[in-house]
């Protein structure tokens, strides 16, 4: 069951300006773009977006909350078109709007390139914050955040011959790095192809001149990966091939799920406080929601498809509050009612936001 609650459209000169290249390549345009801060608000028992203030920025290609509170801050961090990595402080005004400045920023990589994506460490583990970033000239790092230092660069290394798509800890055992590339350009050579469309796995305690393991069982570029923080030895991973799969971390010779969802699968994000479910971003299929059925020897179900955008599906995101927080509600038996689950996703061309929820029957997953 579905409830729009807000549907934003942004400016049109928020766009990124126009390349002819690719993103690997130098560009002979600059990419700008825009962040905005927004705050969800209640009017009439449903939520609504009130935009807080924005910021003129490069291109934005990944932004992410840090999971838990910095020095008692919210912060987030963005890589970017310019090749920066930078760490935003949420804080409240006197007058109680919201304001973000910046706390740091490093460069991803020492070459001219996009960031592409980035991951935070500290989702099960709070005592070290540690973020991983993927640049477009295949390399990937590795970042410790410290309220006396800011950022400093604990690795770095040539992960992949073509665009590092996507990079993601393994939340269980933040010493392991998973990262995806995109499709080689193609020729004539297959040798000249590289190691374009691996899902590769890297243990920073070791030499990171090679990876520990490497699938080739995607077939298109690897564009999203996020382990289950709720639920050890389970990572997802999705591709411009349309397929999501499901790994076994203990066992990676082989996929333990698949399911395929009739779109390139640019973002996938695991629902906070239920190991099954996993929302998608399927580009040209709009938006999924798939029960992993983890618990049971049954393959995936496609449980809810969203297609109330009219552009690429490009970002997703549930909130992580509770249930009682984002619906305002204070009535003790709320933890035995139907939960919403509150969710944003967000189109390319024609600039759209929207918020939605999404309600379910409760499942146990134990």
């Amino acid at each position: 069951m579905l409830d729009l609650h807000v549907s934003l459209k942004q400016d049109d000169d928020s766009q990124n300006a126009t390349d002819t290249d690719n993103a690997s390549g130098g560009s002979s345009q600059k990419r700008i773009g825009r962040l905005y801060v927004y705050r969800v608000q209640q009017q009439n028992d449903c939520p609504q977006l009130e935009l807080q203030t924005s910021l003129e920025t490069a291109g934005l290609l990944d932004i992410k909350w840090c999971p838990s509170l910095f020095n008692g801050y919210p912060v987030f961090g963005l890589v970017s078109s310019s090749g920066q990595l930078q760490i935003y402080k949420l804080e409240r005004t006197n007058s109680d709007d919201l304001h973000i400045s910046l706390l740091c920023e490093k460069s991803v990589s020492d070459t001219e390139c996009l960031g592409l994506s980035l991951d935070w460490s500290n989702r099960l583990d709070k005592s070290c914050v540690q973020i991983t970033c993927s640049s477009s000239d295949g390399f990937v790092s590795s970042f410790n955040l410290t309220e006396k230092e800011g950022l400093n660069c604990l690795s770095s290394w040539k992960a992949h011959e073509f665009e590092a798509w996507i990079t993601a800890f393994d939340y269980w055992n933040t010493n392991i790095i998973y990262t995806g590339n995109n499709q080689g350009h193609i020729t004539t050579s297959k040798t000249q192809r590289g190691d374009d469309c691996r899902l590769k796995v890297w243990d920073c305690r070791q030499n990171t001149s090679s990876p520990v393991f490497t699938s080739k069982r995607h077939t298109m570029g690897v564009c999203s990966i996020q382990s289950n923080s709720l639920k050890e030895h389970i990572l997802c991973t999705g591709s411009y091939d349309e397929q999501l799969l499901i790994w076994d971390t203990r066992q990676m010779r082989s996929p333990i799920k698949d399911s395929s969802l009739g779109g390139g699968i640019w973002r996938i994000k695991w629902h906070p406080s239920n190991r099954d479910f996993i929302l998608t971003a399927t580009m040209y299929n709009g938006f999924h929601i798939v029960n992993s059925n983890l618990s049971k020897e049954t393959d995936m179900e496609i449980v809810c498809h969203y297609t109330d955008h009219e552009s690429i599906a490009y970002g997703a995101d549930w909130c992580h509050l509770k249930y009682s927080k984002v619906n305002n509600c204070t009535d003790s038996n709320d933890e035995n009612k139907t939960p919403d689950n509150l969710i944003s996703t967000c189109s390319f061309y024609d600039h759209l936001l929207k918020l939605w929820n999404w309600k379910f029957e409760l499942i146990n997953s134990s």
